[in-house]
């Protein structure tokens, strides 16, 4: 691999884990601009129906919105496959969520299949789609250390 590949590899890499670091801190100029402006994203949320939405603020505001009914989240990017052909990419990113109701937790592993664009230097997301893999349920409890009876 060829030093700009590697380059191009890190900063692909970079624009995933800045889409994950967007949705957690809700910050919408930062989740937009990981999109190309007329990207098209379609997402599997809640339900097996899956919903597509197109342009960069209009995927951020449906994120949001979905973001916005939990407490918080927070994503951990388990692993990445790139391929390069060009300006374009492919990447598949396997995750892990966990959103806090507030009583609940809700953990999924997650699948996002994108197509990525280079725009100078920066690669953004022009085609996302994501998949929830499995998930499982359980009570939200106050933050504390555990201690031991006794």
């Amino acid at each position: 691999m060829t030093d700009a590949e590697v380059l191009d590899h890190v900063r692909i890499r970079a624009a995933l884990e800045d889409y994950y670091a967007a949705v957690d801190l809700r910050d919408r100029e930062f989740l937009i601009a990981c999109f190309t402006e007329d990207a098209i994203a379609t997402y599997q949320c809640g339900t097996p129906d899956e919903n597509t939405t197109k342009g960069a603020s209009v995927i951020a505001d449906s994120l949001l919105g979905i973001a916005g009914k939990m407490v918080n989240s927070t994503h951990g990017v388990s692993n990445i496959t790139i391929r390069i052909d060009g300006t374009r990419a492919q990447s598949t990113t396997f995750s892990v969520i966990q959103a806090n109701t507030g009583e609940k937790i809700i953990e999924r592993g997650l699948r996002y299949d994108d197509e990525m664009v280079r725009q100078g230097n920066v690669w953004k997301i022009a085609v996302r789609r994501h998949r929830a893999l499995w998930q499982r349920i359980a009570d939200s409890a106050p933050i504390g250390l555990v201690t031991r009876p006794g």
